[in-house]
């Protein structure tokens, strides 16, 4: 196998970003007012209806180090990219909970960067075509179809009604169900978490793991993932009516083979609506490490990298 392989095996699945996201959004230092009430979050109310559109964009930026039994093989940097625009109507709600959905899938798109190597200075290695970009579409994008919970079990069918090609429909599941097998997928997850819930100002409170791991489903091969919130004051440009949370989350995997594990370590801020607990904006970015050790023959073969990763989605609503 070679060593470019070994490292997709622990690559990030989808990732994006544009200029504007290189770097975090610095955040003002304003101290707290010792009178600052808690936050109680209204009850999450979805209504038949309703309309959710998101736009979602996660990026990564890595540089990789290779060693082949001890001895420098590669150095590269590695940048991946993907990018979300959907459309979600909600088309049957009872008690609150969700049973139908219409999607539109109007922008599913991966990036990639053609890898640069670097000399063992740290410098590049002059490799041609360094900027090739490789863009792979996803077979979904500009489709609508609809996912219903019924007859004790979840149905993906064109928006016509018509039938899916298998493959298609089993896209639309891994995409539009949560682990529960319902459609609290995603930041609805999160949402649903939020509803009702109560945040003194400064004090972390913890995400149930499964509710955070639900935030990049099908996007990375993360096996456990902590994820903190604290209410902190709002700041300009913030949306009339919503409050400000701002979150730590860290993600760790490690692979079925010994050796090979990834980590994050990210910080950002969630905007929520106060009367509603639906979230507007979500952000996050940070450290990220990958290493692992894997035999190739008789060669061992030995590799780390080091990088960014941020994540953004902003999302509004409307009724139909």
């Amino acid at each position: 196998m070679q060593p470019l392989a070994l490292f997709v095996l622990v690559s990030f699945a989808a990732s994006a970003s544009d200029a504007s996201l290189r770097a975090p959004i610095a955040e003002r230092a304003r101290p707290f007012d010792a009178r600052a009430a808690p936050l109680v979050l209204g009850p999450l109310a979805w209504r038949a209806g309703d309309v959710i559109e998101s736009s979602r964009r996660l990026a990564n930026d890595l540089e990789v180090t290779c060693l082949v039994d001890g001895k420098l093989q590669q150095r590269f940097v590695r940048s991946e990219e993907s990018e979300a625009r959907v459309r979600t109507r909600l088309a049957a709600v009872t008690d609150g909970r969700i049973e139908r959905v219409g999607v539109r899938y109007e922008l599913l798109v991966e990036r990639s960067m053609q890898p640069e190597e670097l000399g063992s200075d740290g410098t590049s290695a002059g490799r041609a075509e360094l900027d090739a970009l490789v863009e792979a579409r996803d077979a979904l994008e500009g489709r609508a179809v609809e996912l219903a919970l019924e007859h004790g079990g979840s149905h993906a069918r064109n928006e016509d009604g018509t039938a899916l090609e298998r493959g298609l429909a089993e896209a639309v599941r891994s995409k539009e169900l949560s682990r529960a097998g319902d459609l609290d997928t995603g930041v609805r997850a999160l949402e649903r978490w939020l509803s009702a819930r109560r945040f003194e100002p400064g004090a972390l409170v913890r995400v149930p793991e499964f509710v955070s791991l639900e935030l990049l489903r099908g996007e990375t091969l993360h096996q456990a993932s902590t994820l903190e919130l604290a209410l902190v004051p709002s700041q300009p440009g913030d949306a009339e009516g919503s409050a400000r949370l701002r979150l730590a989350w860290h993600l760790a995997w490690t692979a079925d083979e010994p050796g090979q594990e990834l980590s994050a370590d990210l910080a950002g801020h969630v905007l929520v609506e106060r009367a509603t607990a639906r979230v507007l904006y979500l952000s996050a970015s940070g450290d990220v490490a990958v290493a692992g050790a894997a035999q190739a023959g008789d060669a061992l073969v030995e590799y780390a990298g080091r990088g960014r990763l941020q994540l953004v989605e902003t999302r509004a609503f409307a009724r139909e």
